[in-house]
């Protein structure tokens, strides 16, 4: 089973400009490609982000299609021991400078305080931009919204009517709002509606492997 990066774009909902693309730990088996919930829950999230972000430093010249990478973070990675989490941040470091991409990380929902808090000073001075995952699931919360000086929010366009507030302080504060889970044109419009024009879901684009290019129109 081989593990494989796959990339999905985030869209200008108003004229389907690539503005950038999430990375995706996939593995690809007999032809398919399946997410995490396929390895099982033993899966070290830890290893995975430090797999993947050497694997991107590694084809750098080859990513220069997508102006942004926005890379998750796991809790693991953000709590792990400082030898490793000093090899993760080296390898961003590295993508950082290789390639034509600017990096944005990702801080997943999942993330406690205590290791964002102790982490936070680490990532800035990568000279990354952060963004704030799934707002408004587990800690991601608007405490946190506002305790951090973010340059993207993802909102879930299926919750996203009761965050008109928080998207209103994004707005205000030049945080970029991106829309997440667009799967219907119906989905995009109600984003659209609010300020939100950078989507990414299925109804734009499904996650491709590198060389693909399916959301060129």
């Amino acid at each position: 089973m081989k593990r494989v990066p796959a990339f999905q774009v985030i869209l200008r909902a108003d004229n389907q400009q690539c503005m950038a693309a999430e990375v995706l730990s996939r593995w690809e088996t007999a032809g398919q490609l399946v997410g995490p919930a396929a390895m099982g829950p033993s899966l070290d999230w830890a290893e995975v982000d430090l797999a993947l972000v050497q694997q991107l430093a590694g084809i750098a010249h080859e990513l220069t299609d997508y102006p942004r990478l926005f890379i998750n973070v796991s809790p693991q990675t953000l709590g792990a021991p400082a030898a490793h989490f000093d090899l993760w941040r080296n390898a961003v470091a590295k993508l950082q400078t290789a390639g034509h991409v600017s990096v944005v990380l990702e801080i997943t929902e999942a993330v406690p305080d205590l290791p964002l808090a102790s982490r936070w000073r680490a990532l800035t001075e990568l000279g990354v931009e952060l963004a704030l995952d799934d707002f408004g699931m587990a800690f991601s919360t608007p405490a946190r919204l506002r305790d951090y000086p973010w340059t993207y929010c993802k909102f879930d366009v299926r919750r996203i009517t009761g965050a008109g507030h928080d998207i209103l302080f994004c707005q205000d504060n030049r945080i970029r709002a991106i829309a997440e889970q667009v799967e219907s044109a119906a989905l995009s419009q109600m984003a659209s509606d609010l300020g939100i024009t950078w989507q990414q879901g299925y109804y734009h684009h499904k996650p491709t492997v590198l060389g693909t290019m399916a959301w060129k129109k």
